[in-house]
């Protein structure tokens, strides 16, 4: 086996684990606050996700791809025509996935099943997660507060949508966005007198 083969399949290894690894903190994480079954959930989305990067991993590095060879970025660039079509070659593309990029995809696959199902203290507690994990994202913080209004926590949700307004004052949104904080703000107010 080549060198540069080997190094390919440790690397898999390598990220397979780490994968592994961040589907059994997640899961200990929802374990300890969600119960067992959501931690058994999340386990085994986790796994899943591990398992099919160990599907594609040793495809990637299997001789009959390049034999073995190292690839330049030449031949990076006509593997990628021939097996994403359109898909243009970008540098970031090599870069090694973050960590807490990983755990985030995980935690929007789980809000996707969760917004599914119409679990809504599940999924707020997903948003939760993927706010404090990538506090930069909006889009949540304008779900987390439609939700918390929704879940009867209009506090909250007047915050939260006055954090997403104030991060993105010129959203496609914002006229509909200002109009429900309005409208829950003035709900507010009159329920507190």
């Amino acid at each position: 086996m080549s060198e540069v083969l080997s190094r390919g399949k440790r690397m898999v290894v390598r990220v397979v684990l780490l994968q592994a690894g961040c589907a059994a903190l997640v899961a200990s994480v929802f374990l300890v606050f969600k119960g067992a079954h959501q931690g058994l959930a999340a386990l085994v989305g986790g796994l899943i996700v591990a398992a099919g990067s160990a599907v594609l991993g040793w495809r990637a590095f299997k001789p009959g791809i390049a034999g073995g060879a190292t690839l330049t970025r030449r031949d990076l660039v006509e593997l990628l025509k021939r097996v994403a079509g359109k898909m243009k070659f970008q540098e970031a593309m090599l870069e090694a996935t973050p960590v807490r990029h990983i755990v985030a995809r995980m935690l929007m696959n789980l809000r996707g099943i969760y917004a599914a199902q119409g679990d809504y203290p599940r999924l707020l507690l997903v948003l939760d997660r993927l706010i404090d994990l990538m506090p930069d994202v909006t889009d949540e913080l304008r779900d987390h507060g439609y939700l918390c209004a929704k879940l009867g926590a209009p506090r909250a949700a007047i915050e939260h949508l006055q954090r997403y307004l104030g991060a993105l004052p010129n959203a496609g949104d914002v006229v509909e966005v200002r109009k429900f904080l309005a409208r829950l703000e003035q709900d507010s107010a009159q329920s507190s007198n």
